[in-house]
């Protein structure tokens, strides 16, 4: 009952496991786009190589599951008769949600890995995780408590903010050093016969 209906659903285990499967392959995408900007040294011919045909091929597949995430979530307001929301102020910050962050990116992934664009898969793979980030902000704190005045609403403190950019910069940090003390990004010379 805290959650506003439209991201309430009997559905809502269903989103969050589908959505997480296009957020992985959006962040791999991300995560490797990253990878290859500061840590292009330490690549091999053979991870430079077939580089770009995972990514055309996650884009590909985060495409699909994107427009069955849509079709889901449609069913779920479908199911629980939520429509009458949609034409309401935080109906239409759903749709900014669902179309702006779900659907403009599958179609940049679908354009992108017919044209074989790495770019352009690259900058929806961006998208997607900001539309997750989104998604995850207004299940658990935007349209948490929807129906109380904003003074009475959750707010994260200063302290949890920072508590969070800490922990994602000491992630960051950590692959950094892996990825360039241990043969994460390339073959090892001594064990390339063993593969």
């Amino acid at each position: 009952s805290k959650l506003h209906p439209l991201w309430c659903s009997g559905y809502l285990h269903v989103y969050f496991f589908i959505s997480s499967i296009f957020a992985g392959l959006s962040m791999v995408i991300f995560e490797g786009a990253l990878a290859h900007k500061w840590l292009h040294d330490k690549m091999d011919e053979t991870h430079l190589a077939q580089a770009d045909g995972v990514v055309l091929g996650f884009g590909k597949a985060a495409s699909f599951i994107m427009m069955g995430y849509i079709g889901i979530k449609i069913i779920g307001i479908a199911v629980d008769n939520n429509w009458h929301y949609l034409a309401t102020g935080w109906g239409l910050w759903f749709l900014v949600e669902l179309i702006g962050f779900v659907l403009l990116p599958a179609i940049l992934y679908s354009v992108g890995s017919r044209e074989k664009n790495i770019k352009l898969i690259r900058v929806a793979a961006i998208w997607t995780v900001l539309g997750i980030v989104l998604n995850r902000l207004n299940i658990s704190i935007i349209a948490f408590n929807w129906h109380l005045p904003s003074a009475d609403r959750y707010v994260p403190s200063f302290l949890e903010i920072g508590i969070t950019i800490f922990i994602v910069t000491i992630g960051v940090v950590v692959y950094r050093f892996i990825a360039k003390r241990m043969p994460v990004l390339y073959e090892h010379p001594e064990y390339k016969e063993d593969h």
